[in-house]
């Protein structure tokens, strides 16, 4: 691989049965609104399964610019030589739009699946049969971290106490930190009560599919306001839609700038009868922000790209959070299971991880109440829909 990784955006490798991969074309392909995912058994490797009589065989995943055909057929007939004419399972706008092309540059023809029920097909096949520990991400957020979320709650408890806030608020259970430490830490643990669950689609735009124990599943909800949009803004904004080049200059940048937080709502006298510096007091962590309302109140030529590239990623987090406690809100499952390619990003998930506990942690205080839910973050959530894909050619040629 190391030939090839100068012209892919991602790669994988996922290891699968080998009675599964015998019975398809040994590649799927989904291709979205922005990316092209494609899964593919090389001929090297399945030789080496078939030799050794091995159970499982490697897969290799890999991403590419969605218009990239081309590109990704030169690499990935590096790595096999599909028969010519041979059925490919593909999925995704991208692979309707491409087809006559993919079907040229490979060599194949496709059969184009619907992508939300290879996506669930996916994500129980994972279930299933994957080792979890394998292919979840651990959730990066440490103790420290947690310590200063709760700090909020301590804030809001105290003001309420002192008679500054009239509403009542909610003080959190000693030992929360400790105790959400060990939760996150945990395995995940899957069984029947996993189900019902929500497998999030976070592509273009995202849509919750509530699946049940015996494998149906309903689309539960869908958010326009997903990837492509991200995507659109950087590329007005930042004059780029190069994902990692996003996240670089918002590593670099400093969103305070540019969002408003409660610091900037405290009295630089601190005054102790002003109800708002109480409130919003600068010594504990900040409680809201509100992406990009600073802007209006500056020199626009004088914002750095760093700054707005970091509210940006602050208003996509909190948008995508919204969302999926609004649908967990509203089927009370234990159990989200994300898929998309940001999710492939270590920066992206801690930011995804440290929202759902402030959101948490506010909800809380305000209305005493956890909305409990596990977040997962699967490690081949940008190939989930093509291991659907895989599943079901198999199940097709057994009948």
């Amino acid at each position: 691989m190391a030939e090839i990784c100068d012209t892919v955006l991602d790669a994988f490798f996922l290891s699968l049965p080998v009675s599964l991969l015998a019975r398809t074309s040994r590649m799927a392909i989904d291709i979205g609104g922005s990316l092209a995912k494609y899964v593919v058994c090389p001929d090297e490797e399945w030789r080496r399964a078939e030799n050794q009589n091995l159970a499982v065989a490697n897969c290799t995943c890999l991403t590419f610019p969605r218009d990239a055909i081309g590109a990704a057929a030169d690499v990935i007939l590096s790595l096999m030589t599909p028969s010519t004419g041979r059925e490919v399972f593909a999925t995704g706008v991208g692979s309707t739009e491409f087809r006559a092309e993919i079907e040229s540059k490979f060599g194949i023809r496709i059969k184009i699946q619907y992508e939300i029920d290879e996506v669930v097909r996916g994500l129980l096949f994972t279930l299933r049969h994957l080792s979890l520990v394998d292919v979840v991400h651990p959730v990066e957020i440490n103790l420290q971290l947690i310590n200063s979320l709760v700090d909020i709650n301590s804030k809001y408890v105290d003001l309420h106490d002192a008679g500054v806030l009239t509403w009542k608020c909610h003080r959190l259970i000693e030992g929360y930190a400790d105790d959400q430490m060990k939760t996150l830490c945990q395995p995940p643990q899957i069984n029947d009560r996993t189900f019902p669950c929500i497998v999030a689609m976070c592509g273009s735009m995202h849509g919750y599919q509530l699946v049940q124990l015996d494998g149906s599943y309903s689309a539960h909800d869908v958010d326009y306001m997903g990837g492509k949009t991200l995507l659109g803004l950087s590329s007005l904004l930042l004059g780029t839609q190069d994902f990692k080049a996003i996240l670089r200059m918002a590593s670099e940048g400093n969103a305070a700038r540019v969002d408003l937080t409660d610091a900037d709502f405290s009295s630089s006298s601190n005054d102790a009868d002003d109800p708002y510096s109480a409130v919003f007091s600068s010594s504990a962590p900040s409680a809201m922000f509100l992406p990009f309302a600073k802007i209006s109140e500056q020199n626009k030529d004088a914002i750095a790209k760093e700054d707005i590239a970091a509210s940006l990623l602050n208003l996509f987090v909190v948008k995508l959070v919204d969302s999926v406690r609004s649908a967990v809100a509203a089927t009370k499952v234990g159990d989200v299971f994300l898929c998309g390619s940001f999710v492939n990003f270590e920066q992206m998930r801690k930011k995804i991880a440290v929202e759902i506990q402030r959101r948490d942690i506010l909800f809380f205080t305000f209305n005493g109440q956890h909305l409990n839910f596990n977040l997962h973050f699967l490690r081949h959530a940008a190939y989930l829909c093509s291991l659907g894909m895989l599943v079901s050619q198999a199940d097709e040629a057994m009948k």
